[in-house]
């Protein structure tokens, strides 16, 4: 019996240290992508949610959970004060080195299923992994850009998706 608890206690702590390893906190965000632009501090004067610029004009914003780490994180294209088109994107191959430089593919855990579609132009890409969701909204055809994607993060403390 005593095997078997021990054996459910150190299962359970695996899978907290695999969490932690996967889940940015501020700090290592801060590490990746400098200061942030914005920051709205909880009571305790931690962030609830920060907001970065990053190279290559894409914004990031994320909302921390009440252990301080990533719940929720979006990429969106910077807004340029005078837009030359109706429709602002992000490169794939740029969003995609985010994505790996945040929650690398190996510590995402088991993909579970994933789709993606594209009608015409516009298109949707859906990634569910064993400790992480993936959502991106595409644009299909030559250059293979985005608008929008956002990464949720399978947690206890964070709101489901």
């Amino acid at each position: 019996m005593r095997t078997l608890i021990g054996c459910l206690l150190l299962g359970c702590s695996f899978a907290f240290a695999a969490e932690a390893l996967l889940v940015p906190d501020s700090e290592a965000l801060h590490k990746l992508y400098g200061k942030s632009d914005l920051v709205s501090p909880n009571r305790e004067g931690t962030p609830d949610s920060e907001s970065f610029h990053l190279r290559n004009d894409i914004h990031m914003t994320v909302m921390y959970g009440s252990d301080h780490r990533a719940c929720f994180i979006e990429l969106t294209p910077e807004q340029p004060l005078r837009p030359q088109r109706p429709y602002h994107e992000m490169s794939w191959e740029r969003v995609t080195e985010i994505l790996e430089e945040i929650a690398p593919s190996a510590k995402r855990g088991k993909l579970n299923g994933g789709f993606t579609v594209c009608a015409g132009s516009p298109g949707i890409g859906d990634y569910d992994y064993e400790y992480l969701r993936i959502t991106r909204r595409l644009r299909c055809g030559e250059d293979n850009s985005e608008s929008n994607t956002k990464m949720y993060f399978k947690r206890d403390v964070c709101p489901k998706p």
